[in-house]
């Protein structure tokens, strides 16, 4: 493919033979230094810099790491998911910034990256919270990790880290509160510690979806506190966060984390719809899943 053209019939070109042979720059990996090369910027500081000469060299649109603050903070790589909400915009987990920079800074590379005539698709983690701010005692019934088909012990209750407040962001953007109610299961029960065998807990009132790889017997769950997406309030939610993040960012895109954990429906008959539903160009509005 030609480096980026200058004129805007030559970009109209460019963009008609990206959409069939476009060339996407991973712009990011799991040890991406959280103060940049150097010490000097954070990634998304970095790409403003980046973009024009990216595109020069036939770069034609960008893959972003989970833009959202993970629990561990300015360590976190984007995927253990601690608030979808905080942008790198409120101090929480530690850190004001995520791993890549402040909120603005995120909103300034995707505006260098569509002034370069480069496509940005983001990392979406809908699967599952982690670092919960406290933790609830629930009824849960055991299952072995290794088969999810076979219970593991008797229903009693557990100790399940499974509230989210987020005082730091304290309801801007969304009042919704995570609790127990939105999740479907926890891999931890703060009464027994760390089991050997490792066990998963699904908890009274919920099920482990039918829409997920076979793998383990089902693979609903992943890691931490498992997302419900069956619940409507759930699924309303996280719609809700799409459209927000779609229209405050402008992505063209999304990477879809753990689509092997969570039941197909939501994204094909819920998530995506929607989420093509409200963009300018719902034709242009790509996904792809990782697993």
């Amino acid at each position: 493919m030609a480096a980026h053209p200058g004129t805007a019939a030559q970009a109209a070109a460019f963009a008609a033979e990206a959409d069939r042979n476009g060339v996407m720059l991973q712009a990011f990996h799991w040890d991406t230094p959280s103060d940049g090369p150097g010490g000097v910027g954070g990634l998304w500081r970095q790409l403003v810099g980046a973009a024009g000469g990216l595109a020069a060299a036939g770069f034609t649109s960008l893959w972003l790491p989970p833009a959202v603050k993970g629990f561990t903070g300015a360590r976190d790589v984007g995927y253990g998911v601690y608030d979808l909400y905080d942008l790198g915009e409120f101090n929480q987990c530690g850190t004001v910034r995520t791993k890549y920079g402040t909120k603005d800074e995120l909103l300034a590379a995707v505006a260098a990256a569509h002034a370069a005539g480069l496509r940005v698709y983001a990392d979406v983690v809908l699967n599952h919270r982690l670092g919960a701010d406290a933790a609830q005692h629930v009824l849960a019934t055991p299952y072995a990790d290794a088969d999810r088909t076979r219970q593991a012990g008797r229903r009693r209750k557990i100790r399940a880290h499974t509230k989210f407040t987020c005082p730091g962001r304290a309801g801007a953007y969304s009042g919704f509160v995570w609790n127990a109610h939105a999740f479907s299961s926890v891999d931890f029960d703060g009464h027994r510690g760390k089991e050997r065998p490792p066990r998963i807990y699904l908890i009274d009132g919920h099920s482990f979806s039918a829409g997920v790889s076979t793998e383990r017997g089902n693979y609903d769950h992943l890691l931490g506190a498992n997302v419900d997406t069956a619940k409507a309030p759930v699924a309303a939610e996280l719609v809700a966060w799409g459209h927000w993040f779609t229209g405050l960012t402008g992505v063209d895109g999304y990477r879809l984390d753990a689509v092997k954990h969570m039941d197909r429906a939501f994204y094909g008959n819920v998530w995506l719809p929607a989420m093509r539903s409200a963009a300018a160009s719902p034709a242009r509005l790509a996904a792809a899943g990782g697993s």
